[in-house]
């Protein structure tokens, strides 16, 4: 299980490492900083700074990934890494292609996720910490945020089915998705409002994006109750359980 854990850093020889089949390179926070240390989200006069919170005072290396990275599923734990591998966050410097899911599944603290490209799955279940897509995010089925202490922010175009927000900010601009659950007011897409008349710049706002259904709509409580104690279990089971062989999340709620 991934820990977060205030250590001295030892002098780590590896180099190299494989995490859900895909091959990094460790790096220290002082060697991350040409990634993460100007990430902003937003245009035109509405800017905000989305380097992963303290990332430079971490105490923990980072995996980097350098070239475009494709994996089947990725599991944002690291039961697979040395023991004495303290990993604070995962940088993908040019695209991520997974065929899958993206899952973080620790709601108080996961490792930094950053992609600098574009980034494509079949879901995402996301929770723990700054997830950061820099470039475009297609995501054909359903995008599903657990708990206050994460946030998710596209700075490209969105695509997906469905988007689930359970206490858990999302940052969009370009955004198309038919099925909306944003209960709580979490999930925020960027527009443009109005014409600056003296520096004729585009006035940016942030707005809330309007629920389409609430969450009794999209799981009902008959869709869980037999194997699972919530609604959150059952759908972080089934995108983790994603196969070539399952029917699309939704298709599998509304044959009842």
């Amino acid at each position: 299980m991934f820990s977060h854990k205030k250590v001295h850093i030892p002098e780590f020889r590896l180099n190299i490492v494989t995490f859900s089949g895909i091959e990094f390179e460790v790096i220290t926070p002082d060697a991350a900083t040409q990634y993460l240390g100007h990430l902003t989200w937003g245009y035109g006069d509405h800017q905000e700074d989305v380097a992963p919170f303290d990332w430079d005072k971490d105490e923990g290396h980072f995996l980097l990934a350098r070239e475009i990275a494709t994996c089947e599923h990725l599991h944002l734990e690291y039961d697979d890494l040395p023991d004495d591998l303290i990993i604070s966050g995962i940088i993908f410097a040019k695209d991520l292609n997974v065929k899958f899911g993206v899952i973080s599944q620790e709601v108080d603290i996961s490792p930094y996720f950053v992609v600098l490209g574009n980034c494509s799955a079949r879901a995402l279940a996301l929770s723990g910490n700054r997830h950061i897509v820099m470039g475009d995010l297609n995501v054909s089925e359903i995008i599903y945020g657990k708990y206050n202490h994460g946030c998710l922010y596209v700075q490209g175009a969105t695509t997906t089915q469905a988007i689930i927000a359970d206490d858990f900010e999302m940052h969009f601009h370009d955004l198309a998705c038919a099925v909306v659950v944003n209960d709580d007011e979490r999930i925020k897409k960027l527009i443009p409002c109005e014409q600056d008349a003296e520096t004729e710049k585009v006035v940016y706002a942030k707005m809330d994006v309007i629920s389409t259904h609430t969450i009794d709509q999209i799981i009902p409580d008959h869709r869980v109750a037999a194997d699972y104690d919530s609604c959150d279990q059952w759908l972080v089971a089934a995108i983790s359980e994603l196969s070539d062989a399952s029917p699309p999340i939704l298709d599998r709620l509304t044959r009842g």
